[in-house]
């Protein structure tokens, strides 16, 4: 068996909101959402930043969410995913398409949600969990299966090897690749 390791984030992460996509109620979901996630996933109180503006900037320990329209070319591709995101990196990014941000606020949360779960070092799993890679629940806070496998994540630690758990499932685990990090990070883009 091939081991794996956690790819989860050093420390929880400041955010940076690029308001220029979003509306200012879209802005406050984030924002609202931000800590819920992030106690959800690591188990530890929110204590970061949360910035809003309009620079689009982010340095280390930052994640940076920005909003773009469907069809704007930083996409690079004609049929662009609801929201990408570097899965684990230090310098974190967030891109959310607003045509999927705007079909509904359940879906917005559950997307804003889910984008943060790769921001915060995990991976795609099978239904029905808020990262599971198709189609919308309509919510967004993490199953009791997620949360438990996050707290241990988190409770390992980042480089921790990890393998499948009891029941034979593998939740939100992803081959560590240092040079990934290097550069970036592993970034996943999500179609609904």
């Amino acid at each position: 068996m091939e081991e794996r390791l956690l790819w989860v984030l050093p420390q929880v992460p400041d955010f940076y909101i690029d308001s220029s996509g979003f509306t200012s109620v879209e802005i406050q979901t984030i924002v609202e959402r931000i800590p819920r996630a992030a106690e959800q996933l690591t188990g530890i109180p929110f204590s970061a930043s949360i910035e809003v503006g309009t620079e689009g900037i982010r340095r280390d320990g930052q994640v940076l969410i920005r909003g773009l329209e469907e069809d704007d070319e930083e996409w690079g591709t004609d049929d662009p995913p609801c929201g990408t995101a570097y899965a684990g990196a230090v310098a974190g990014y967030i891109q959310l398409n607003l045509e999927c941000v705007r079909i509904s606020a359940p879906v917005f949360d559950e997307l804003i949600s889910h984008e943060l779960g790769h921001a915060f070092g995990f991976f795609h799993v099978d239904p029905p969990h808020v990262m599971q890679l198709q189609d919308w629940l309509g919510r967004a806070d993490f199953t009791p299966t997620e949360t438990s496998h996050a707290l241990l994540a988190y409770s390992l630690g980042r480089g921790a090897p990890y393998s499948e758990n009891p029941t034979g499932t593998t939740f939100s685990a992803h081959q560590y690749a240092p040079e990934a990090e290097r550069a970036g990070g592993v970034l996943i883009s999500c179609y609904r």
